[in-house]
């Protein structure tokens, strides 16, 4: 569900100038902006919104020069958050929180500039309800909902749709040598402890040496494969295992996606 943003189109209505010459109060649309402003309406700093019909503090955020850069907060009007994000340079990064007007939190996004991408998480009753992945193209890669695997084995959940990556080969002006890269999705749904590493087995699927580990809280990841450490009958493949908390068998499975 895409944010919805306050618009922040400096119309100036009012102005006026508190005790320090610096923080000013200016009325923009609907809200009194309330901050280090300047005479052509630039906000610097940390400036406050406020409703103009109630005087509440509808949100805070972080400026340079203008332009969003820093923490935001949006507010109910009962003073609960509504929302946390972060900007740089004007767009959106990192994670976003999204409350209700309880204050229990409703949903998070991962947002890479202005992007959705990787993990954005759904609640409900303060449990999680729904995940979803996204690639770097905004699409979606995985959803599981929670309700629907309660009490499920590991087995019972569909490995194929856990794996997401691409090969891509290449050769640099150092080298005419052919090299090519993994790019590797890396979702890590809550309570089932995803953990993805890159392989060397044989044909019976016998792990002969890891290569790497990936790291669980990275959207993604890149590594180069050099086949000539490959021995014959020797395979590149990306493993997964799975520390299902809803299988009472407690234990860890694997599986592979040979390359």
């Amino acid at each position: 569900m895409p944010i919805r943003l306050i618009s922040l189109i400096p119309f100036i209505l009012a102005f006026s100038a508190c005790e320090n010459r610096k923080v000013k109060r200016v009325r923009v649309d609907d809200v009194i902006a309330e901050g280090e402003i300047s005479k052509d309406t630039v906000y610097n700093g940390l400036i406050k919104f406020y409703d103009t019909a109630t005087n509440h503090l509808v949100m805070t955020a972080n400026y340079n020069a203008g332009i969003l850069n820093g923490n935001r907060k949006d507010y109910y009007p009962n003073g609960k958050i509504k929302s946390q994000l972060y900007y740089e340079n004007g767009k959106i990064n990192g994670e976003t929180k999204i409350y209700d007007s309880t204050g229990n939190i409703s949903e998070t996004q991962n947002i890479y500039f202005d992007l959705r991408v990787g993990p954005s998480i759904e609640y409900k009753n303060k449990q999680i309800s729904q995940y979803y992945f996204y690639s770097l193209e905004n699409k979606e890669l995985l959803h599981i909902d929670y309700g629907s695997i309660q009490g499920k084995k590991t087995e019972q959940l569909n490995d194929t749709t856990f794996f997401f990556w691409h090969l891509n080969d290449y050769s640099t002006s150092e080298s005419n040598v052919p090299k090519t890269d993994l790019f590797l999705y890396l979702p890590n749904p809550p309570k089932l402890q995803f953990k993805y590493s890159l392989c060397i087995i044989d044909n019976k699927y016998d792990i002969k040496q890891t290569i790497k580990e990936f790291p669980s809280n990275k959207s993604w990841d890149i590594v180069n494969l050099d086949y000539l450490v490959l021995k014959t009958g020797e395979f590149f493949a990306i493993r997964l295992t799975v520390d299902n908390e809803f299988d009472n068998d407690d234990r860890i499975a694997n599986m592979f996606k040979r390359l």
